[in-house]
Parts: structure tokens; C-alpha cells; sequence
């Protein structure tokens, strides 16, 4: 037997840690954070008339409560399957994802609220929020179809999806970031996310044991 790197996780608010790591060797491959945004003080005139600009380019949302989950199911999780493979911190195997069943039990949960991007019939994009205690929500997936992307949809996404929170009352969003999805981590510092403490880096160390 045989392995190649040893993978850990140190906290980054840890300076002594994150000092002992380099001093050995382990190479940071990725910073993991979580970010938070206040509801009550978003401007939502911060980023213009982006979901106008969206719509105009024939792109419409709906929220899946307005939706015959049954319908929806299979397209959702084939777009949940494409878009995997760009959050790093996802095992883009497909043998360890969810099943069809599994999968939207967990997204479509009927306590989630969801938001689904169509181009006419097709769906292209949607961003899941979880409720947390405390009148806070938990963005846990936004995804756009590759067809779609740089038409600020994703953006569009997390827009309506603050209008969606805030008409339900909720106080604050929270999001994790990877930095190795700059894609994403662009979007959330547009609509004015603010890091929070409590991060870690990914590390790694190659090495070189064999079995007897």
C-alpha cells in the first residue's frame, strides 16, 4: 500500500499552527471561510438593475414553492450533477453523489426556500437557502448551467434571493468560500458579504510510504 500526500485542515486565526505547517513541509492548497450579510442594511440599489438586465435577456425566476416539485426534480438534479465539479471542496466522482432521491430530499426539502432560473422552459440555474436558527439562512448551493454563464445569473440568483429572505423576515445570510471558486467568491463580495472568523486551510504534504 501506498499514499502519496497527507491532507489536514489547520484553523487560520491559528498563527503558531499555520507556522509550524509551513515549517514542515505542507503546502496550502485552499482557504475555506464562511461570510455573513446583514438583511436589514442591504441596498439592494448597490447593484443596479441587474435582475432587469437578466430578465431582458429572456431569463425568468420562480420560487420552487410555486413549483410541482415532481416536475422540476429530475432537471434540478442534472444541473446539481453539471455544477458540482466547480466547488472544490465537492468530490466530483459521480459514484459518490447522491441518488436521484437522495439528492433532492436534501435540496428541495419543503423547510428550504429555493430559487430557479428558467430560459423559457429550461432550467438553467437556482440557489437553495437552508433556514438556521436564529432568523438566519444558509445559502448552500447557487449553480448556473455552462450554457448560461457570464449572463450575471448567478448574481440575479442571490439577488432574488435576498428579496425572497427579507420579505420572510430573516436577518442575516451566511455562505461558505472556498478560494479556489473565484467565480463565486466574486459574486458574494458584489452583493457585500463580510467574512467572518473561523476559517481553515486545506494542506498537504507529499510524501512517499510503501508497505512491506
Amino acid at each position: 500500500m501506498k499514499a502519496d500526500f497527507l491532507i489536514s485542515e489547520v484553523p487560520d486565526h491559528l498563527n503558531d499552527s499555520v507556522s509550524f505547517i509551513e515549517m514542515n513541509g505542507y503546502k496550502k492548497e485552499r482557504h475555506v471561510w464562511q461570510s455573513t450579510l446583514d438583511l436589514p442594511t442591504f441596498d439592494e440599489k448597490i447593484n443596479g438593475s441587474i435582475i432587469e438586465e437578466v430578465n431582458i435577456r429572456g431569463i425568468t425566476f420562480a420560487s420552487l414553492s410555486e413549483m410541482d416539485v415532481k416536475t422540476v426534480k429530475t432537471p434540478l438534479y442534472k444541473l446539481f450533477k453539471q455544477t458540482v465539479k466547480d466547488n472544490p471542496a465537492m468530490n466530483d466522482d459521480e459514484n459518490s453523489l447522491p441518488s436521484l432521491e437522495d439528492g433532492s430530499n436534501e435540496f428541495l426539502a419543503n423547510s428550504n426556500i429555493a430559487i430557479i432560473a428558467f430560459s423559457e422552459s429550461r432550467i438553467v440555474g437556482m440557489t437553495i437557502l437552508i433556514p438556521k436558527a436564529d432568523g438566519e439562512l444558509y445559502n448552500e448551493w447557487t449553480g448556473v448551467d455552462k450554457e448560461f454563464r457570464g449572463q450575471k445569473i448567478s448574481l440575479a440568483l442571490k439577488l432574488k434571493s435576498i428579496q425572497t429572505a427579507k420579505a420572510s423576515r430573516y436577518n442575516k445570510k451566511c455562505t461558505d468560500n472556498d478560494s479556489l471558486n473565484k467565480a463565486m467568491i466574486s459574486v458574494n463580495q458584489k452583493l457585500g458579504y463580510i467574512s467572518v472568523p473561523g476559517g481553515h486551510f486545506v494542506v498537504s504534504k507529499y510524501i512517499k510510504v510503501k508497505s512491506d
